[in-house]
């Protein structure tokens, strides 16, 4: 039983990890593109969360979500470095 529980969990943390992998392959593209388009990085600066700018994202055809975006924290792309603000009063 113990073996059957450990093959599934494993199974899904590999296929977990593929998830990851492709978003961030997402998120990559993504801020790639807002390196050369103006109008998308002001966009996106000016967005208030990570589900905004994962919705902005989404409307160009990258396939992210913002909760990839927060896991993406510290993460750097050419000149563009992904940076989670902490407000006060958020919860986490």
């Amino acid at each position: 039983m113990f073996l059957i529980r450990k093959k599934i969990l494993i199974n899904y943390l590999k296929s977990f990890n593929q998830i990851l992998i492709m978003s961030f392959s997402e998120i990559r593209k993504f801020l790639i593109k807002m390196q050369t388009d103006e109008d998308l990085k002001k966009q996106v600066t000016s967005s208030s969360t990570a589900d905004d700018v994962a919705l902005i994202g989404q409307s160009l055809g990258y396939d992210f979500s913002g909760d990839d975006l927060l896991r993406f924290n510290g993460q750097k792309v050419d000149r563009v470095t992904v940076r989670k603000v902490d407000h006060p009063g958020e919860y986490h």
